[in-house]
């Protein structure tokens, strides 16, 4: 069976192939001139799909520790998933001890409790 990223990249590819057609078209280029293309859409079917599992297994892996995040391979293009993907969960993290911190003291020392974290 198919994975959902496998569906996704294809998908995304074929649109991106319609896209750089149009834009190579040669009655586009005489008219616009040659295009600059951004590298997702210089990528390869195969690349894509690499691209779109990692994202896939960067949300389940988080979603394995407890955390919900979620990862758009199209933005993400060209940056480390697992480091954005870390990111994300560390973010949670603080925001889950924020939290805590607030039901237990209240929302003024929870704020001073933080701000002096960072420091």
């Amino acid at each position: 069976m198919a994975r959902r990223a496998d569906q996704m990249a294809e998908r995304a590819w074929s649109q991106m192939q319609e896209q750089v057609a149009r834009l190579t078209d040669p009655a586009t280029v005489k008219m616009f001139g040659e295009p600059k293309l951004p590298p997702i859409m210089q990528a390869t079917r195969d690349e894509i799909i690499e691209h779109w599992r990692a994202c896939e297994d960067a949300e389940h892996a988080a979603a394995a520790e407890g955390y919900t995040i979620s990862l758009d391979p199209a933005k993400l293009w060209g940056e480390d998933v697992q480091a954005v993907a870390a990111a994300k969960i560390a973010k949670q993290k603080r925001r889950a001890g924020y939290k805590a911190l607030k039901n237990k003291y209240g929302e003024e020392s929870a704020k001073r409790i933080i701000s002096r974290e960072g420091k």
